[in-house]
């Protein structure tokens, strides 16, 4: 897919381990373990959830810059979690752990609030994902609020949509990352949109673009296999379309509806 949008400027593309999650009951006691084992697994980026509240998202985010070192990225998923003044609060207690960016920390329409925050943090500011058009993106460059792009293909009108929205970034000198989650056809549809972004410097351990990886327990997105390599970058296939395959029969054991349409 990559080749019929104008080619791919990389065969390979560098992945944060998207995770550890909050848990009800542990809150963030599991996350040193959890990073552990994605740092055994090959990535070099990491991207927790924060957001329980300010003082402990500090504590979090300290320790785990402690634990990880200076040569792993590290940036957070606030999840739209909170008020204006609860993510100036817990921002300022993260930015000792040199985050990469910090991520949707307010509700996505909440435009005049991400102009606040910015203006008053150091950290930088990532979001889109549930942006819908270009007219939205522009309107969050145009207020100087994020510092990443995250449109998710799957809400912003597929490749088309996306390649839009990642020419209004480069207007802005802004660098665009898919957001990916949910399937492996998402996560490979971003995989071959990350590899035509332009090299940018974000101060982590590699120039973007970067291509998140859901490390929930995600069956559809274990249908196929995204192995890293010893860089912890991901390879583009060579085959045609996307390179998956996916056969019907494997999507049935969560298949809940299904509807056809008889032609005349």
């Amino acid at each position: 897919m990559a080749q019929l949008l104008g080619g791919p400027l990389r065969h390979r593309v560098f992945a944060y381990a998207s995770g550890p999650f909050i848990s009800e009951s542990d809150g963030y006691d599991l996350y040193a373990d959890q990073v552990e084992d994605y740092l055994k697994g090959g990535f070099r980026a990491v991207k927790p959830r924060a957001g329980m509240d300010p003082v402990k998202d500090g504590k979090m985010a300290m320790a785990l810059r402690k634990q990880v070192g200076d040569d792993i990225g590290l940036m957070v998923d606030i999840n739209q979690g909170y008020t204006l003044a609860g993510a100036i609060e817990s921002l300022r207690r993260m930015e000792e752990a040199g985050l990469m960016w910090a991520e949707e920390p307010l509700q996505p329409e909440d435009l005049s609030g991400y102009r606040a925050l910015a203006g008053r943090c150091r950290t930088a500011l990532a979001g889109g994902e549930a942006l819908g058009t270009p007219a939205a993106f522009r309107d969050y460059l145009e207020a100087g609020t994020f510092a990443v792009l995250q449109p998710d293909p799957t809400v912003c009108g597929g490749f088309s949509g996306y390649r839009q929205i990642s020419a209004l970034g480069m207007a802005y000198d802004t660098p665009t990352i898919p957001h990916s989650f949910g399937t492996i056809v998402n996560a490979t549809a971003s995989l071959h949109l990350a590899a035509l972004e332009p090299v940018r410097r974000g101060g982590g351990p590699a120039p973007y673009p970067y291509v998140e990886y859901d490390m929930t327990p995600n069956p559809l997105l274990a249908l196929r296999p995204m192995p890293l390599d010893s860089n912890g970058s991901i390879a583009l296939s060579d085959a045609p379309g996307l390179g998956l395959d996916l056969k019907p029969q494997e999507l049935e054991p969560w298949l809940t509806e299904s509807w056809s349409i008889a032609a005349e």
